[in-house]
């Protein structure tokens, strides 16, 4: 859903407890209703920049029987002409709130979209919410961009649950504000301004009906805040999975937040908040780990030896010990250079099978800094599999440790690259 920004909408009329923004808070509670039953009332809503807008969702619901509604939906650059992309007639409202999907051909950028009534209605007409939405979210869902546990901060956090837990890719810790209240806030510092066109979150709350909401907002200077995103009571995905989030972000900023907001049934409790990116910087074209000997193992077996996995040759493999643990493989660069994608061809012993693995950095000393981690992930003999992150330092030591896996793990080849260099 990209209208997602109750300060930018408007309407011919409202009663005093209906306001427009209401169909554009993410509550299926609160409504839309215009004053009068005549069929010329309207919804409104104002990208502030050109949008393509390729389908719409609307929850109706009529306060007493099921009543037939009749609409165009509409366009305009100007606010004043406008071009009609899709009509519906004698749709029905009903009691239970569920919002119905429309789609249709657009490929046009347009500022302003609304929903215009074109039929008089004997009863209230109640639009719960209006949601908007274009092409394919522009998230590149294997860019994770804050990697870093260094660069966050927090309105507060309880002892044992600090902010950096929420960045440790580890499910099993969480930051925890110490008051329950609305504001309490999660930030994100980047070494340079980036843009986030997305998100994944895993909360959850102190008893079991937990709902949240929240807004994600961007700046550059950390004191005035741009509102990105807004989500209103939102649940927590079944087991252990993250709620994915696209937003509509063309701008780059330094630091993103996550405020905690009204209404919610609990405290808000964050297990982990991961931000992606829209453009991939890596320069795919340079593999920087095209010498064999230049590579270590924690283990191996007699023939599939570490070399193998940056011999260029796809029958050839690296195998780890079988029980020994967190297995690695190492790379050393000539020098130090920041990496910021690589690509595996792997497999298991068994078909389909998961394995889970981070990959580090460091320059020398005993502490390697963690820059990507991913969970279950199942190889790719014939293509390959691509990774990207986001790194802004210098490592001459990279290497891949495995956390999880299910077999037999075998390496077949593993390249690394570094960002894209604009000339």
């Amino acid at each position: 859903n990209l209208a997602t920004d109750q300060r930018n909408t408007s309407a011919s009329s409202s009663d005093s407890q209906s306001a427009p923004e209401n169909a554009f808070d993410g509550d299926p509670e609160t409504t839309w209703t215009p004053k009068t039953g005549s069929g010329e009332e309207w919804l409104q809503y104002d990208f502030t920049t050109n949008t393509v807008i390729t389908g719409y969702s609307m929850a109706l619901a009529s306060p007493t029987d099921p009543v037939a509604a009749s609409w165009v939906f509409e366009a305009s650059r100007d606010g004043v002409n406008w071009a009609r992309l899709d009509s519906r007639t004698s749709k029905t409202a009903s009691a239970d709130k569920d919002a119905k999907r429309y789609a249709f051909h657009n490929r046009q950028f347009y500022r302003y979209y609304r929903l215009r009534l074109t039929a008089p209605r004997e009863i209230s007409f109640n639009c719960h919410e209006l949601g908007m939405y274009g092409l394919d979210d522009k998230a590149n869902w294997t860019l994770v961009l804050s990697t870093d546990t260094t660069k966050t901060s927090a309105s507060s956090e309880e002892k044992g649950h600090e902010c950096p837990n929420a960045f440790d890719n580890n499910y099993a810790t969480k930051w925890a504000p110490k008051m329950g209240y609305e504001d309490e806030w999660l930030r994100y510092a980047f070494f340079a301004p980036r843009i986030v066109s997305g998100y994944e979150l895993l909360f959850t709350g102190t008893n079991e009906k937990t709902s949240s909401s929240w807004i994600i907002e961007g700046s550059n200077e950390g004191t005035s805040w741009t509102l990105l995103d807004t989500r209103v009571k939102q649940r927590p995905a079944p087991g252990q999975a993250l709620n994915r989030y696209a937003i509509t972000n063309t701008r780059p900023y330094k630091f993103y937040r996550l405020k905690s907001q009204k209404p919610r049934d609990c405290w808000f409790i964050c297990h982990e908040w991961r931000l992606y990116g829209t453009e991939d910087l890596t320069d795919w074209n340079a593999n920087m780990a095209a010498d064999e000997t230049k590579t270590t193992a924690s283990s191996t077996d007699t023939n599939n030896v570490p070399k193998n996995a940056f011999d260029k040759n796809l029958k050839t493999s690296w195998i780890p010990v079988m029980g020994c643990g967190k297995d690695w493989i190492q790379y050393e660069l000539p020098e130090p250079a920041i990496i910021t994608g690589y690509m595996l061809w792997f497999s298991g012993s068994e078909p389909a099978a998961r394995t889970s693995w981070i990959l580090q950095g460091n320059n020398g000393g005993s502490t390697w800094k963690t820059l990507d981690t991913r969970q279950d992930e199942v190889g790719d003999l014939e293509d390959g599999k691509k990774y990207s992150f986001s790194n802004d330092t210098e490592y001459q030591f990279y290497r891949l440790q495995l956390t999880r896996r299910e077999c037999w793990f075998y390496l077949n080849q593993m390249q690394l690259f570094g960002p894209r260099v604009d000339k």
